[in-house]
């Protein structure tokens, strides 16, 4: 994996021409229009809303709040773990090859404000979780990874099980198209094949 990025790192260089510079990236247009900038989950922001249009409201006394509050604080935590596995995977290499000159300030830039937008954002979550159920705050990041590995495991199913459905085979990620099955055929003649 690491080989295949810094493999694109230097056909970048080479095929491209982006020359480093104390400004940056020369060389392509685009950089300053895509720049690699790292956007937290809009589910953040619903989580915050939804405290912000309850507060001073007695939560205790209000279940339907109590579970609104949990049920969207638990999905802020579910959007923001592909995040937080992208950083784990990608973080520490982006690092390796910023000091090579082979990604871009903008990119390596993005994987250091995910890091700091998450050593607010784990101890905030945990915070808010203790707060709506006494203990939950050491769990819900245990608890937001599984839901999302058992939906991701579901989506792949699904994705599998339409596919043979149309036909293919996808054993080894290539797809082969297998043979339909027999018509059926008025007694004692053979099934055609299609």
């Amino acid at each position: 994996m690491i080989a295949l990025i810094i493999l694109g790192g230097v056909l970048y260089k080479i095929i491209l021409g982006g020359k480093k510079t104390d400004e940056g990236e020369e060389g392509l247009a685009w950089t300053s229009v895509t720049a690699h900038i790292f956007v937290p989950p809009q589910q953040r922001q619903a989580y915050i809303d939804l405290k912000q249009a309850n507060a001073g409201k007695d939560l205790q006394k209000n279940p339907e709040i109590m579970q609104a509050l949990r049920k969207t604080l638990m999905h802020r935590a579910i959007y923001q773990i592909p995040l937080v596995l992208d950083l784990q995977t990608q973080g520490p290499s982006s690092d390796k090859l910023y000091k090579k000159g082979m990604i871009t300030d903008d990119f390596h830039g993005k994987y250091k404000q995910m890091k700091l937008y998450f050593d607010e954002e784990f101890p905030e979550v945990a915070q808010e979780a203790n707060m709506l159920t006494p203990g939950w705050g050491e769990a819900i990041w245990q608890q937001a990874n599984q839901m999302y590995q058992a939906k991701k495991l579901q989506t792949e199913r699904v994705k599998k099980e339409e596919r043979a459905a149309n036909g293919f085979i996808d054993d080894d990620e290539s797809f082969v198209v297998r043979d339909p099955p027999p018509t059926a055929a008025p007694h004692g003649q053979q099934p055609k094949k299609l």
